[in-house]
């Protein structure tokens, strides 16, 4: 939504002050923003069951190492 929205904002901020500064400042302030919520977002929730093949122990699924890809199933070269 954002994307269909920018450009006639950008362009009407251009009109009423004659230059881009303005734009630029407020979206830099929001892209800002934007970095400071991502990195204060929690950790991912780990769900019950998830376990780490080698230690037996439960592990964060960000961590979690898949034991084959889709490439090494369907290789049938020798």
């Amino acid at each position: 939504m954002a994307a269909g929205i920018a450009p006639l904002a950008i362009g009407a901020s251009y009109d009423a002050t004659g230059g881009y500064t303005a734009t630029l400042l407020v979206c830099a302030a929001l892209t800002a923003g934007c970095a400071v919520a991502f990195l204060t977002l929690p950790a991912p929730y780990v769900p019950a069951g998830v376990v780490d093949p080698t230690t037996k122990q439960n592990r964060p699924i960000a961590n979690a190492v898949p034991t084959s890809t889709l490439r090494e199933a369907d290789d049938t070269r020798p």
